[in-house]
């Protein structure tokens, strides 16, 4: 097994982690929906949804570049 197989496997588990964290993102938002009648979590909770969808872009883009390499 060499360096090039590591790799390989390294981005598939990468789409793998990519595929779960916009499920949980869907499930999150939903999730935040459910709390629109509290404005104090609703505002709390869209400050944590933004760093998370930040976060998401982040590591999506890295996803698209280790493909292209």
């Amino acid at each position: 097994m060499d360096l090039f197989d590591i790799l390989k496997n390294f981005q598939n588990y990468l789409v793998y982690a990519a595929w779960i964290f916009l499920i949980f993102c869907f499930v999150y938002v939903l999730y935040i929906n459910k709390l629109l009648w509290d404005l104090y979590v609703l505002s709390l909770a869209k400050k944590i949804m933004f760093s998370v969808i930040f976060i998401g872009v982040f590591l999506f883009l890295g996803v698209i570049l280790i493909a292209i390499i």
